[in-house]
């Protein structure tokens, strides 16, 4: 039997961690290690997790526990995670998040049954207490796995869909950047998606991804101004392994998303952070569906016609 270590940050979560820990602990797959990162949470998450893990006697042997010093991040915190796992798989679970009993079963088995580095599986989007399946195909269209993973498409750059052999992190040196919190799922997916030699898919809905917590720092202004040097560096990595042009159109897609929301986004707007900004992805508009309102912002954008730009925006 395959040991899998599940790998939990735990950083303001006391309002949901109880759901994710129950999720977890009552999976039908036994070999499985819980590893937790408390990253310096000034709540009552861990209370939480000791209470709810005296409900699971025979899993208390299995769960490791890290105190991070003070609060670092999710991405230092995801690293600690990594180096802490013992598994032959690992497996990321959002502490405001949970899975179905049968999720570690069932993605062990894809894996063996396929031989793959990487299994994806379905999801539900969970808000207000009910979850609701997205299905994707699972036949991959050509885009790839890298290049729907740079569009952004069928939750593709999401580490919590992928059971992921570990020993995959340490043959290529992978980790996630420290610093770059929001964004650093896409950083490293994009890097497994092409080192990878052997991907495999389930059609069952899995993973329950909660889109109702506001604390999650992919809904905050400042995940914004960081996506955009996630983006760069992943630019930067197409280019070092020759890859840029065959993934240039997907590319250019994954800058235009990264700052379409200085210009539109009244909250955050800054007209010349979007002007000058991965400037040869300015066109990408047209492959949306904008309104024409937003259209005409981003025509004008395009052309560099910044003053009447910011007069319009003004009364916008």
């Amino acid at each position: 039997m395959k040991k899998v270590s599940i790998l939990i940050p735990v950083y303001k979560a006391e309002k949901y961690i109880a759901q994710c820990l129950r999720s977890v602990f009552g999976q039908t797959y036994e070999d499985i290690e819980y590893v937790l990162v408390n990253d310096a949470t000034p709540d009552g998450s861990m209370d939480v997790v000791r209470q709810v893990m005296q409900d699971y006697p025979q899993r208390q042997g299995q769960v490791v526990i890290v105190e991070n010093e003070r609060n670092s991040g999710i991405a230092y915190t995801r690293n600690v995670l990594l180096d802490t796992a013992t598994g032959d798989y690992v497996y990321y679970v959002d502490s405001d998040d949970f899975i179905e009993p049968d999720t570690i079963e069932t993605l062990v088995a894809t894996a063996i049954e396929n031989d793959a580095d990487i299994v994806r599986c379905n999801y539900f989007e969970y808000v207000g207490g009910t979850s609701t399946p997205v299905i994707r195909s699972t036949e991959m269209d050509e885009d790839g796995y890298l290049g729907q993973c740079l569009r952004g498409k069928n939750g593709m750059n999401a580490m919590w869909l992928l059971l992921i052999r570990r020993q995959l992190f340490a043959e290529h040196n992978l980790s996630f950047v420290n610093g770059i919190n929001g964004p650093e799922d896409i950083m490293l997916t994009v890097k497994l998606y092409y080192y990878t030699n052997k991907i495999a898919e389930t059609a069952k809905p899995l993973y329950h991804y909660r889109l109702d917590n506001n604390q999650s720092i992919t809904r905050q202004a400042a995940f914004r101004n960081v996506f955009l040097v996630a983006v760069d560096h992943i630019v930067g990595f197409l280019k070092e392994k020759g890859i840029y042009e065959k993934y240039r159109e997907q590319a250019l897609q994954l800058m235009f998303t990264s700052k379409q929301h200085f210009l539109i986004n009244k909250n955050i707007r800054d007209i010349d952070k979007y002007v000058n900004t991965f400037p040869e992805s300015s066109h990408c508009y047209k492959a949306y569906h904008y309104n024409a309102k937003q259209r005409l912002l981003f025509m004008l954008a395009e052309h560099r016609c910044t003053t009447l730009l910011k007069i319009i925006c003004k009364f916008a």
